[in-house]
């Protein structure tokens, strides 16, 4: 709820894995949104160094979310209302599907293989054909 924005260091480094369709996707996220998804690609910069597409996985693997317009309280309320059953409203119901929402955003983009892979299917198990180690990276570095 009180994320800080990016320092102009860390928009710098955004912009040196982005190109310009991931960057106006990436830059469209909440902050909290931004903050997360640029700690999440630090961590895989360490764990995976030199994996400049697991790097840009990181960087937009929320980038769904930002369609449903929901704040950090409705998010969590939108997990809660899903879990147990309550019927979700559109938005919640987008919030919830964010994963390929964003894939297919970021699929029209131009992006494919493991950013795309990434974005539909987190937290879940790798999809066939995706390099576990990986994979394993990835959700370890959202976790």
């Amino acid at each position: 709820m009180t994320a800080q924005g990016l320092t102009p260091r860390e928009q710098q480094l955004v912009h040196q894995h982005l190109d310009a369709a991931g960057a106006n996707l990436f830059w469209q996220q909440d902050v909290a949104d931004q903050r997360h998804a640029f700690v999440v690609a630090s961590r895989v910069a360490t764990t995976l160094p030199g994996d400049d597409d697991a790097h840009t996985a990181a960087l937009l693997h929320d980038v769904g979310k930002r369609l449903a317009g929901l704040g950090v309280i409705r998010r969590s309320i939108a997990t809660v209302f899903d879990g147990i059953g309550i019927p979700l409203t559109a938005a919640m119901r987008r919030y919830r599907t964010h994963g390929s929402v964003g894939a297919a955003e970021l699929s029209a983009a131009g992006f494919d293989g493991i950013v795309v892979s990434f974005a539909a299917n987190h937290p879940g198990p790798a999809p066939h054909g995706v390099d576990t180690n990986r994979w394993s990276a990835l959700l370890e570095a959202d976790g």
